[in-house]
């Protein structure tokens, strides 16, 4: 939608209408949240009541209603749109508005939202690497951050602004990077903005780009070459031995690459959105965002289902719902996991017999203890958190709507700022 602002400014306005699913979605600060965190301009309407969404008979998220110099709908679009695609609709439809005489050179109405964040703006990836060295996805500015015990100075792997390109820290280019995944020799990158997975090569932090090619995939077809395969939305990355294994929100998946033989598959998930468990090939996700896996199994954060779903790694078996009821079915609830409710949960890190879940709408960390079979409280007060992970008997949290990196003891301790 950027590029098609810029591309057609100052002939074309766009007008967002949030029609929230999430309870939490439907304040207007946390809208206010959503639009700096996703650096927009142009207004938005926060359509709380469904008002727009049935005035104009909407039936599905996202949808892109188009509407000519004189009020008339001239094409409606269904789901994510290319700026390609959206090019070949506005261009005849400016092409005749010129040629009547309907285009206005006033510049459309632009959001002003003041700026927020400092080190840090809406942190989503976490991981540590040798030696106790902290590496953050600082989203907000389009990059990654190097924090190594005992250094005075936080090292920034990437540019300044928002792009696509391999290459040395400083000239490396990311667009929203998320999950992260760091071993002795690299961090791998769900650079979700760009719809790849980039590779960090440690010490030096030049990157390159292990899945994708930088486009939105249109389609559900079997993935093909790692590099000449488009991506829709990576969420999350963990490395099991060989294996990448790949959180695909935008396709309800878990993919997975075989790195010797670079092979890249569908490991879990039909591409339908839902909950449903069944075998690998035949469950239903929606919107998978987080990974962590404890010994044979791989813990799914399945964001629009507000559910925790646990994967088996050995490719056989079935996929089950540890919590969690369905996708218009969610809440802030403890107890028994039959009754307990989560809210759009993003982040997960996993233990022998407890798992964490960042519930972000909730502004919580929950407790999962599969073997009692109950969902608790671990830390309130937080502000749409995001990554959590395990590490030296704490957890760390990125509380990404208060732009910090948060450290929890897990005996219940008071948590401590670890950057900001």
């Amino acid at each position: 939608m950027r590029q098609a602002e810029d591309a057609f400014a100052p002939h074309v306005a766009v007008i967002g209408v949030h029609c929230g699913k999430f309870a939490r979605e439907r304040q207007s600060e946390r809208l206010k949240d959503a639009m700096r965190r996703e650096d927009m301009l142009h207004p938005v309407v926060n359509d709380a009541s469904y008002d727009v969404w049935k005035a104009y008979t909407v039936r599905a998220w996202p949808t892109l209603v188009f509407i000519d110099p004189e009020g008339r709908i001239f094409q409606r679009h269904e789901g994510e749109i290319t700026p390609e695609e959206l090019s070949r609709i506005l261009r005849p439809e400016l092409e005749r508005a010129r040629s009547a005489g309907l285009l206005s050179s006033t510049a459309p109405p632009v959001a002003s939202l003041p700026a927020v964040g400092g080190l840090l703006r809406y942190p989503g990836g976490l991981s540590f690497g040798e030696g106790d060295t902290l590496f953050v996805a600082d989203s907000g500015h389009h990059r990654v951050l190097r924090l190594r015990p005992g250094a005075e100075e936080v090292d920034a792997i990437g540019g300044a602004q928002a792009g696509f390109s391999d290459g040395p820290s400083a000239q490396a280019l990311f667009r929203d990077p998320h999950g992260l995944f760091a071993t002795e020799r690299h961090v791998y990158v769900a650079d979700s903005g760009n719809h790849a997975v980039r590779r960090i090569s440690l010490p030096q932090c030049d990157v390159v780009t292990t899945l994708g090619t930088g486009r939105l995939s249109q389609h559900l077809l079997p993935p093909g070459p790692p590099g000449r395969t488009d991506l829709r939305s990576p969420w999350d990355v963990h490395l099991a031995g060989d294996e990448l294994f790949v959180a695909m929100a935008g396709m309800h998946q878990i993919w997975r690459l075989d790195m010797r033989r670079q092979q890249l598959g569908i490991y879990a998930g039909s591409g339908y959105e839902a909950l449903y468990d069944a075998s690998l090939s035949r469950s239903r996700f929606a919107q998978p965002m987080g990974l962590s896996a404890h010994g044979e199994t791989l813990y799914v954060a399945d964001a629009e289902s507000s559910a925790i779903r646990a994967v088996p790694l050995s490719g056989e078996g079935v996929v089950s719902t540890l919590v969690g009821h369905g996708l218009f079915e969610f809440g802030d609830r403890d107890g028994a996991v039959g009754e307990a409710l989560l809210q759009h949960p993003s982040g997960i890190a996993a233990s022998a017999d407890r798992i964490y879940i960042s519930d972000t709408y909730n502004d919580k960390i929950r407790l999962l203890l599969p073997r009692e079979g109950r969902l608790e409280t671990f830390l309130d007060g937080l502000r749409e958190p995001q990554a959590v992970k395990l590490h030296g008997g704490a957890l760390y949290i990125a509380d990404s709507g208060n732009h910090r990196i948060l450290r929890a003891p897990l005996d219940g301790g008071p948590p401590e700022t670890v950057l900001a």
